[in-house]
């Protein structure tokens, strides 16, 4: 028995199978979201690597939504005068925003 899941054929298999001489880009769509307002960057000092990790775990089951987040180990940081691993956060959106994501992050580097 075969199901399709949708009318026709399932295209996305034919071009992979043909590694792309079948295929003609004939149209593109972008989704364009407006810039934010402000943006700015956090970063958060820890001594430990699991703690560095159960923080950003933390960050990103809480209703945040930073746009980069970056961990960085002690002999990276060195270069900005620090040797404990660094996670470096960046967020935008409005003032009022970003004062909450320094208010979350604060309590974050705290636990």
């Amino acid at each position: 028995m075969v199901v399709k899941n949708v009318a026709g054929l399932d295209m996305a298999k034919l071009m992979i199978g043909s590694f792309g001489t079948l295929a003609a880009i004939t149209a593109v769509n972008f989704k364009l979201t407006p810039m934010p307002e402000t943006e700015r960057s956090f970063l958060l000092l820890f001594n430990e690597l699991p703690d560095a990790v159960a923080a950003r775990n933390r960050i990103l089951a809480s209703v945040l939504q930073p746009s980069a987040m970056d961990l960085i180990n002690p002999a990276a940081s060195a270069w900005i005068g620090h040797r404990k691993w660094l996670l470096g956060i960046r967020c935008g959106g409005n003032a009022a925003a970003l004062a909450r994501y320094e208010q979350e992050l604060a309590q974050s580097q705290s636990l």
